[in-house]
């Protein structure tokens, strides 16, 4: 199976992501706008000049040259997106290649005013997706109210854990230590962690 996968390798999930695709036994290309190496993907270009406001259309063109050039070199079987923006796929180009599409927070929980027409475009894109995933039940039905999907249409896949290497072993645990694996960042929520803790540590 070949698998086009459109997100950028500069971000590690993209870049974990498309190595499970080929651990999997998929052919993976990925179409980003950086060359990031990742052994066993084949990576496309998917570099274009900077968005210009005062040309948009120009940019877009641009891109959409590019996807199609993906298109022609991978021949994919399906369409991964990890990351739904605006212009990720441009849909009239997909035909009737099966996709994918993974919802990872801000961009169904925007943190800044977006445009109409950026939003129409997200939705029309999870609209056409044969799949809609994401990482948590809280993200799921953000996604379905930013795009007015019924509930089936998006799945929860949870995050794995290693139980081998992640293990509290035998060691009698004093007093519960939490750890944040996320950066200090507003958007990420720490302060509702600390005000429940209190509630957490009464009901057990």
């Amino acid at each position: 199976m070949n698998v086009l996968s459109v997100g950028d390798l500069g971000y590690v999930h993209n870049r974990r992501w498309a190595r499970g695709l080929a651990a999997m036994g998929a052919r993976v290309f990925v179409l980003s706008s950086t060359t990031t190496p990742v052994e066993g993907i084949e990576i496309l270009s998917g570099l274009v000049p900077p968005f210009r406001p005062w040309r948009p259309f120009r940019w877009v063109q641009r891109w959409r040259a590019n996807f199609r050039s993906a298109l022609k070199m991978a021949k994919p079987d399906l369409i991964h997106v990890p990351f739904p923006g605006p212009y990720s796929v441009p849909l009239e180009d997909v035909g009737r290649i099966p996709v994918v599409v993974q919802t990872w927070g801000t961009e169904v929980i925007p943190l800044d005013e977006e445009s109409e027409s950026d939003r129409l475009r997200k939705v029309e894109l999870l609209h056409r997706a044969d799949r809609v995933l994401a990482s948590s039940n809280c993200l799921a039905e953000a996604t379905r109210q930013y795009a007015g999907l019924e509930h089936s249409r998006v799945q929860t896949i949870y995050w794995g854990v290693d139980l081998d290497q992640f293990s509290p072993g035998d060691h009698p645990v004093e007093e519960p230590v939490i750890g944040f694996a996320k950066t200090l960042s507003p958007k990420y929520g720490l302060e509702f962690l600390i005000e429940a803790m209190p509630r957490v540590l009464d009901a057990v």
